[in-house]
């Protein structure tokens, strides 16, 4: 439904019409599914239809060429006088480049296209890498808000435990202290619940839809073999770098056609003064003496030399990406391994401990509270690097197969 907003201000009326409402939101998504969401984007059907606009008149090129020329010349014959009569010409002629010009506008033609279907396939890239980053950030937020909830529970039951052992145990400094550990618990869960939100909110805009979304699943586990995936990767980036040296290649070949000699071939009709008439056929040749078109080619190689290297660099840049990808996955799992197996088995049991000896007298709360803080830190720490590590592995999966799930 389209509304219409007034707004009085000291500059005058402004009208603001809103745009056009997107779909709802789906309530809950998969990974995969909204990756396969993006595809039904403004801008990503926009690219699409680009793409094949550039295709569909490139192959329109015609490989026929020349320029056809009509002259029409009235005239009158004024003198002798006795002999005032209507006069004139008709001509038609029609010349040719002596080389295959039809053929390299062609080329000319499709190597833009390719550049346009690879700029497509990097855009395209580029945005189911933000949708895929937007679900990280909201399966972390989610993953927060439990560990946040949680994490409150437990530091409210401990100051309220203290509060009850005043003067049993526990120091009115100790009771405060736990008291206000709970009071940041609970501002650590608003937080987060603001995270929430803002991270649904964050994920429906980077997929086009209205409202917000939330995610169901997990993320990718395991980012497989990216070795072997990229070996038959054809990078978006370095594609379009290529599809240019092409382009480059092709425009610069049109140029030296375009210097190459002209024959025209022509037929012209005559009526003269005296009802004469006659035709005249006419050979022409046409040839460049002084330009030849060598500074646009200069310009032209120049250019695609610089693509070429550019390209040399962005595969260089990929190889690097695809170590940086398998360093970090391995890091990452081995720091998690290390950490859920042996530091939070070993600090819950430090705080179980501690439990036991504060409630046998064994020991004071300060201890307690003290190990309580130090498993939320751990808690928090596994937290982060688990979505790190998702990060990783989506990141690494889009990477080494970028048109998997696409349309």
């Amino acid at each position: 439904m389209w509304t219409m907003l007034l707004w009085f201000g000291a500059g005058g009326v402004a009208l603001v019409v809103p745009p056009a409402e997107a779909a709802r939101c789906p309530a809950q998504v998969g990974l995969d599914e909204a990756l396969r969401l993006v595809e039904d984007r403004p801008d990503v059907l926009a690219w699409g239809s680009g793409a094949k606009a550039a295709r569909r008149e490139a192959d329109g090129v015609s490989w026929l060429h020349g320029t056809t020329q009509l002259t029409a010349t009235p005239g009158v014959r004024w003198w002798p006088r006795d002999q005032l009569q209507p006069e004139g010409s008709v001509g038609l002629a029609h010349s040719v480049l002596l080389g295959n010009l039809g053929g390299a506008r062609e080329r000319v033609a499709k190597a833009h296209a390719a550049v346009s279907d690879e700029a497509m396939r990097e855009a395209h890239l580029v945005q189911r890498q933000e949708v895929a980053h937007r679900w990280v950030d909201r399966w972390r937020a989610d993953h927060a808000y439990a560990l946040a909830k949680a994490q409150y529970e437990r530091t409210a039951a401990l100051a309220d435990k203290f509060e009850r052992a005043i003067g049993a145990g526990v120091t009115r400094a100790e009771a405060a202290t736990a008291r206000a550990d709970a009071s940041a618990a609970r501002v650590s869960l608003l937080d987060a619940e603001g995270e929430v939100t803002h991270t649904a909110l964050f994920l429906a805009e980077a997929v086009g839809c209205r409202g917000e979304m939330g995610v169901i699943g997990e993320p990718w586990a395991e980012a497989g073999a990216i070795a072997s995936l990229a070996e038959g990767r054809r990078s978006p980036a370095v594609a379009k770098l290529e599809a240019q040296v092409e382009a480059g290649a092709a425009e610069n070949d049109l140029t030296t056609m375009q210097t190459r000699p002209q024959v025209g071939v022509g037929m012209t009709a005559e009526v003269d003064g005296t009802n004469t008439f006659r035709t005249m056929s006419n050979l022409s040749g046409t040839w460049a003496v002084f330009d030849g078109g060598h500074a646009q080619r200069a310009q032209i190689a120049a250019e695609v030399e610089l693509l070429k290297g550019r390209a040399r660099q962005a595969q260089i840049a990929e190889a690097q990406t695809l170590a940086l990808y398998v360093h970090e996955i391995e890091h990452l799992t081995e720091t998690g391994r290390v950490i859920d197996e042996q530091l939070l088995p070993q600090l819950r049991e430090a705080v179980e401990l501690e439990r036991q000896a504060f409630a046998l007298g064994e020991s004071t709360a300060e201890p307690l509270a003290k190990a309580e803080r130090v498993l939320t830190g751990a808690e928090l720490r596994a937290l982060k690097l688990r979505g790190d590590l998702a990060e990783q592995v989506v990141g690494a999966r889009l990477w080494a197969a970028p048109d998997e799930g696409s349309r």
